[in-house]
């Protein structure tokens, strides 16, 4: 996917070469712009979905979320491709690229490092603790009987608190989190767990920041037109000239 990716956005980009008096604003590559942007919708739903606790085939939900997101990144790059990349546009394109290639490294190469930090661990193939263990088992149980509250039909092995558990139950909710937390220190997940909480929150970091230039991007070429071409003609399709 990354050799891939590579690939498609340059040639994308390159791909304006081949269209007569290509501008960002054309008819068709403002038609190619629009499916992308949805293309990148896929993803958000997804995230909201989840931590709402509602995404079920969630292998099939993350393929359709990477598979969604490289398709919008190629076909916005055919969009900004003809028009100037130093500029607030560009600035989104960036992030869009920024957004994707974060992503993929992370899926790729961390999931390595993930690996490595077990097996190069002699705790992780020693006898466990007896104390440890007890603790453990301590902590399993006021998860369980937490859990009773959050979702009596939950498993607790495989359960994880989302948006909707702490709505409903916010202090329980924070107190399972805690009680999780606790537990995955004492089996020694607590390293990789923190490599993976700040790669997830950079990744969340990029999307708000990709989401907030799109819808901005979006608002002003259609609402301030007038405003976006500055002393230019006003080539694309738009609502009002706002701005002139």
């Amino acid at each position: 996917m990354s050799v891939t990716l590579i690939i498609a956005v340059p040639s994308a980009m390159a791909l304006t070469l081949l269209i007569p008096d290509a501008k960002p604003g054309s008819p068709l590559l403002q038609v190619i712009a629009t499916i992308g942007s949805l293309c990148f919708l896929v993803p958000y739903a997804f995230s909201i979905k989840k931590r709402c606790g509602m995404a079920s085939q969630m292998p099939r939900w993350f393929s359709a979320h990477v598979i969604a997101t490289t398709l919008g990144l190629v076909l916005i790059s055919i969009h900004v491709g003809a028009g100037d990349l130093l500029s607030p546009p560009g600035a989104a394109w960036a992030l869009a690229v920024a957004l994707v290639v974060q992503g993929l490294f992370t899926r790729t190469q961390m999931t390595r490092q993930f690996s490595a930090v077990f097996a190069s661990r002699p705790q992780s193939f020693a006898p466990p603790d007896p104390d440890i263990q007890v603790r453990i088992g301590v902590i399993i149980k006021q998860k369980e009987k937490i859990l009773k509250t959050l979702d009596s039909t939950a498993s607790e092995a495989v359960f994880s608190p989302n948006l909707r558990h702490f709505i409903r139950h916010p202090l329980l909710t924070l107190r399972y989190a805690l009680l999780a937390g606790r537990e995955a220190h004492y089996v020694g997940r607590h390293k990789a767990g923190l490599l993976v909480a700040f790669w997830r929150r950079t990744h969340v970091a990029l999307a708000l920041l990709f989401l907030i230039a799109l819808v901005a991007h979006v608002i002003i070429v259609l609402f301030f037109a007038g405003y976006a071409a500055g002393d230019g003609p006003i080539d694309w399709w738009h609502i009002t000239a706002l701005g002139r």
